[in-house]
């Protein structure tokens, strides 16, 4: 009797790949926007200063022998606290030492715990600033009307119809009339951004030469430049919304909407921003305020791997950001 091919081979698995689908890390846009601040203590507080008193013009007449006027500005605080996010995964010596190549549960726990954590991350950005009811800095133009202190679109981006550029501006305009600053940052959602890509407003602005051999595309630092703004960031990451065991749900973090803001190219005293994230970096190894840690647990003949992130991201001048709404049909 001739030997069979399962006889001659007994399947097992490759020790030089593996499939793993996990999301890039450019997809997530949180610690992108916002500016980093690391701090010493879980809690604090800051200074605020009233900008309505620096843009008052209060210079007076002085007469001959009179005194100067004098004029101040108020200051008030605000506080910040940083919670502390965790997540675990053990890793026991019975599993590690039945683990086939190319495997290594102690990598994949790292990537795995890291991951989780730029959801978190996300999602918290999306909660805190890339929401309704947030931004006050909005105001009705002729392409953009106001919904409360949103700014709902005239005509929706992906109209043939729609002009995004003029609403865009229009609202970059009454924001520096607001508040002094010229909102450089816009965060777009990938649908809209894959919109806004065919829109007739944008393609007529950088289609002069191109040809069906070398067709325009719109990238975000021509929209950028465009709108003269710094920065145009594409939110593309996703997240499973279904519990453990059921058939994944993947859906992305942003929605039908746009923000645009103020964010200054570092923070500092004195300096101006629509938000920041507060990083208790005592707590963490880094300015970020994570860590991550490996440590032996014989409750499970094992060592447990461990992710934690301390940090508050905070609005601290809801008149610095515009948060657009229904932006496409």
């Amino acid at each position: 009797m001739k030997p069979t091919q399962s006889d001659l081979h007994v399947n097992r698995p490759l020790t030089n790949i593996s499939v793993l689908t996990v999301q890039d890390e450019k997809e997530f846009v949180a610690g992108k926007v916002l500016k980093n601040i690391p701090v010493e203590k879980q809690s604090d507080k800051y200074f605020v200063y009233n900008d309505g008193d620096f843009n008052r013009n209060t210079m007076a007449l002085r007469s001959d022998g009179a005194p100067v006027a004098d004029d101040g500005w108020a200051l008030s605080t605000d506080e910040f606290y940083c919670d502390v996010f965790a997540l675990g995964h053990p890793v026991t010596d019975l599993r590690r030492a039945n683990t086939d190549e190319p495997l290594d549960e102690d990598a994949d726990a790292a990537k795995f715990l890291t991951h989780k954590a730029l959801l978190k991350r996300e999602a918290d950005f999306v909660s805190t600033f890339f929401t309704t009811g947030v931004w006050t800095g909005g105001a009705d133009t002729v392409s953009c009307g106001l919904s409360g202190n949103d700014v709902t679109v005239n005509t929706a981006w992906d109209n043939a119809s729609g002009v995004p550029i003029k609403c865009i501006k229009e609202q970059i305009a009454a924001n520096k009339a607001l508040t002094g600053f010229r909102a450089n940052t816009l965060v777009l959602p990938e649908e809209v951004w894959n919109a806004l890509q065919e829109s007739a407003d944008f393609l007529a602005r950088i289609t002069g030469g191109s040809t069906s051999q070398n067709p325009a595309v719109l990238m975000p630092q021509m929209l950028a430049s465009i709108l003269s703004i710094d920065n145009v960031y594409i939110a593309g990451a996703i997240q499973n919304t279904a519990k453990e065991g059921q058939t994944a749900t993947n859906a992305f973090f942003f929605a039908d909407a746009a923000l645009l803001c103020y964010v200054p190219p570092s923070p500092g005293i004195r300096t101006p921003a629509c938000g920041y994230t507060y990083s208790w970096k005592r707590y963490g190894t880094g300015a970020y305020g994570g860590r991550i840690k490996k440590y032996r647990d014989e409750r499970i003949a094992g060592d447990r791997i461990e992710i934690e992130d301390a940090y508050d991201m905070k609005v601290v001048n809801a008149k610095m950001g515009v948060f657009f709404t229904n932006v496409m049909t």
